[in-house]
């Protein structure tokens, strides 16, 4: 049976690497890179990429709205 702490560490880890990887992806920088970023700044590309990633939907939602004819 996994103890509280080490369930709340494994789904850190989890997000964590599947943050850096999309970072690596979109946005072209290597992992090495990421390792080496101070942990405030890779906060902020997470912080910023979420923002971005609202706003692109949002307009996305709102390009597929029909218009209505009269």
């Amino acid at each position: 049976m996994e103890s509280a702490v080490y369930s709340i560490y494994k789904v850190s880890v989890v997000n964590s690497v599947r943050n850096s990887l999309f970072i690596c992806r979109e946005y072209h920088i290597q992992p090495s890179e990421i390792l080496r970023m101070p942990y405030w700044i890779y906060e902020e590309y997470l912080a910023n990429i979420k923002d971005i990633q609202k706003k692109e939907e949002k307009e996305l939602i709102l390009s597929n709205i029909p218009y209505k004819t009269v």
